[in-house]
């Protein structure tokens, strides 16, 4: 175990170094990376990215959030502890857009996958989450074409939208457990 170990640290300081790179793609399969990594060594791999959840560059947060959405989609691995998760997806309230989205993609994916594990996160992620649905002035900008110029708005409402059938579901499944277990203690 302890070359494996070995080998991970190796890695993951490679993949931390290109998570800073500029390019959106190569910052994916970085997350990809990271990702698939935790699902099949949680214990070496989680606490690093947990690390670097704070980190100065924005780049690197938003890989860091996007590896959750890899992590939970391999086939048998480890469920991310709830206080894992936390810290993950409170990356919602991160200053930078690109961290933002990342999270937002994140937690679709795990209400999606895993809709029990953000059930009773839900009343402080959907603040988060609708505070994106405000127009921002600062993200609106004119795009320059032949007549008629457009307006094209960068907020995340587009991600957004499409996460609110799963949301939706993962709180329809906890009613529905919540009803259940009151019957049972009738």
């Amino acid at each position: 175990m302890t070359w494996q170990v070995e080998h991970i640290e190796q890695m993951l300081s490679c993949l931390f170094d290109f998570a800073e790179r500029d390019e959106d793609g190569v910052r994916n399969v970085v997350a990809e990376c990271f990702g698939k990594l935790a699902a099949v060594a949680s214990e070496a791999v989680l606490p690093r990215l947990e690390e670097h959840l704070a980190h100065p560059s924005a780049l690197i947060r938003a890989a860091v959030v996007s590896s959750v959405r890899f992590t939970i989609t391999e086939p048998g691995c480890t469920p991310i502890p709830p206080a894992s998760m936390r810290k993950f997806l409170s990356l919602l309230a991160d200053a930078d857009l690109k961290v933002r989205r990342g999270a937002i993609l994140a937690l679709n994916c795990v209400a999606h996958n895993w809709p029990a594990s953000v059930s009773e996160e839900l009343g402080g992620l959907l603040p988060l989450l609708y505070s994106e649905t405000i127009k921002k002035n600062e993200l609106v900008h004119q795009v320059i074409a032949l007549p008629p110029s457009a307006y094209r708005n960068s907020r995340l409402r587009d991600t957004f939208l499409p996460l609110l059938p799963n949301l939706f579901l993962a709180l329809q499944k906890q009613i529905v457990w919540m009803l259940l277990c009151e019957r049972r203690l009738r």
